[in-house]
């Protein structure tokens, strides 16, 4: 069975005690003068015996001791370890950490709670908030300290501290500390430094607003399917958020364009960017969309990021553009874009008829060809355009390349907007 250090050492003692009581009374017997001699022999056995005795008990007591004295060390080391492991994570640590009496008064602070205050952790035990800080910012401190004790439970509050590099935002975990009869004695704090956080925080919130405010559709993406879309893109296809989410994304690209569209996603899945991509798209009325991208991949995250403009109108616009100019060209009758008085684009009828090329019109007045008497009437209808007339109609004569003049009629009119005028002249000489 197993004996404890305390029933140890209180068995020493008994023996100890026994020994004592012993030795008195051969010492009272060794000097009775009355003692019989015979008593002298058995004297000298007790004597003896008690020596053997105190050996042993010196020997118990030693080999009792020992292990204690052993393990006292141990743990005295063991002990100085950790607190040196304690004090350098204490010290070393991002984080400012304090202890305070629950009176408010500071027992402890570390190197970074130094730094932050300019007080060193001496001149600051036994001070209190109020003795350091501005009033304001000492009495929100020993409000949440006061919390603290009420709850008797760590509490996170949010804390601000201007710096001499501006304002910085805290989140202080602060929670009491309990003795052995398990009564609050302290208060112990430790803040994290979240500026950067709240900064970052600050800046996603306003990107999360111009992501929601944009008119040019913005999406995020993962391989197959939309993961977050802004409003301009589900107006535009006339989809809801939820439908957009719920589908493979190329459920919602024109066929003829799924082939070229997932090769794009290869090369943004290999890092590669993604600028001025076209495919089509289908809306809920049926009707084609043509879009142009622009995208970035997170290869850690195997999120596509994109942007995307609509280009439909001005395709159909090109489109439109491709058509006039093979009807400006193919046109029998001469056609002019002037831009005030002055030619911009002549058509091939206007060559073949009067002899003049593009590169001989360029920048020339509209007077350079007109007939001195004539002159007055391609004023009056220019006037007149300027003036808001939609169309003006008259009849002038025009000066040939070889020096002839024709008479052409000339129907007019202008976008008064860009102050460009379109024009069309028809030979009219043998009637005339």
């Amino acid at each position: 069975m197993k004996i404890s250090f305390k029933k140890n050492i209180f068995l020493g003692f008994i023996i100890n005690l026994f020994a004592v009581i012993a030795l008195s009374l051969v010492f009272v017997l060794v000097f009775d003068r009355q003692r019989e001699l015979t008593l002298d022999k058995k004297l000298n056995w007790i004597v003896l015996s008690l020596f053997v005795l105190s050996v042993i008990l010196f020997s118990f007591v030693y080999y009792i001791i020992r292990p204690q004295l052993h393990a006292k060390r141990v743990s005295q080391n063991s002990l100085f370890e950790d607190k040196q492991l304690l004090d350098s994570v204490f010290d070393n640590t991002s984080n400012p950490i304090f202890i305070k009496k629950i009176n408010g008064e500071y027992l402890l602070i570390n190197k970074q709670c130094e730094s932050l205050f300019q007080i060193s952790s001496e001149e600051i035990k036994g001070k209190t908030d109020h003795d350091f800080l501005p009033k304001k910012l000492a009495d929100a401190y020993r409000n949440s300290d006061l919390e603290v004790l009420k709850a008797e439970r760590e509490l996170k509050t949010e804390e601000t501290i201007h710096l001499p590099d501006g304002s910085h935002t805290y989140i202080a975990i602060k929670f009491p500390l309990y003795d052995l009869a398990g009564r609050i004695y302290a208060i112990g704090g430790i803040s994290t430094d979240i500026t950067e956080r709240k900064k970052l925080e600050e800046t996603f919130k306003a990107a999360d607003k111009l992501f929601y405010m944009s008119l040019d559709i913005m999406v995020i993406m993962s391989e197959d399917k939309f993961v977050k879309i802004n409003p301009a893109f589900s107006n535009l296809l006339g989809y809801s958020e939820a439908e957009l989410l719920s589908q493979p994304f190329l459920t919602y690209v024109h066929p003829k364009d799924h082939v070229i569209t997932e090769k794009e996603i290869v090369k943004l899945q290999m890092g590669i960017l993604t600028i001025k991509f076209e495919n089509r798209w289908i809306c809920k009325d049926e009707s084609i969309k043509s879009l142009v991208w622009s995208a970035s991949p997170d290869l850690s995250t195997g999120l596509i990021y994109a942007v995307a403009h609509d280009v439909t109108l001005q395709k159909e616009n090109e489109s439109s553009l491709v058509v006039a100019q093979k009807f400006f060209n193919m046109s029998y009758d001469m056609l002019v874009v002037s831009k005030g008085e002055y030619f911009e684009k002549v058509n091939p009828a206007f060559t073949r008829n009067l002899g003049y090329n593009q590169k001989d019109m360029d920048g020339k007045p509209f007077l350079s060809i007109a007939h001195p008497d004539d002159a007055n009437a391609y004023i009056d209808a220019i006037n007149k355009l300027k003036k808001g007339e939609s169309m003006v109609n008259h009849r002038a004569r025009a000066r040939c390349k070889d020096g002839s003049y024709k008479w052409l009629d000339w129907s007019s009119t202008i976008d008064i907007q860009t102050g460009i005028m379109y024009a069309v002249a028809r030979d009219v000489t043998e009637i005339v």
